[in-house]
């Protein structure tokens, strides 16, 4: 008993069939989680730069001549696809004199009227499979 048993032992150990396929059951959780990694970068990337186009579409309607808060803000929002829940888009008017924050309707001590500048600002969640996260975009539009 004790001989057939060291044989078939010895001819086990010398079997190679099947190594590929246990080294690959190793590595495929690892590659599985790479290419999961790599989609969710790319679409985070992606929602980013949408994001950051939709702030500077509310910018370039300030530049091109428009004067409506609301309309801006519109502007941007259409220009945001897709648009993921829970996205956001604020735009605020903002004066300052030199560094300073000032009300818009005075004039600075200087006499001039103040810097008045929109800042749009795009925000949303990202949540992949893998990564979670806030991301913002601002866009900021000297008008006076």
């Amino acid at each position: 008993m004790w001989p057939d048993v060291r044989r078939r032992l010895a001819r086990f150990r010398r079997h190679e069939g099947g190594v590929a396929a246990l080294e690959f059951a190793l590595i495929l959780p690892i590659l599985v989680l790479l290419l999961v990694v790599g989609v969710d970068v790319w679409l985070l990337a992606r929602q980013q730069a949408v994001m950051q186009s939709a702030a500077h579409a509310g910018a370039r309607y300030y530049q091109a001549g428009g004067g409506d808060l609301d309309l801006a803000r519109e502007t941007a929002r259409q220009a945001w696809r897709p648009q993921p829940s829970g996205a956001r888009i604020d735009a605020a008017l903002g004066c300052r004199c030199g560094d300073a924050a000032a009300p818009c309707e005075q004039l600075c001590p200087t006499g001039s009227p103040p810097a008045a500048e929109i800042r749009f600002t795009a925000s949303s969640a990202f949540n992949g499979a893998v990564l979670q996260r806030a991301l913002t975009a601002e866009e900021t539009v000297r008008v006076r």
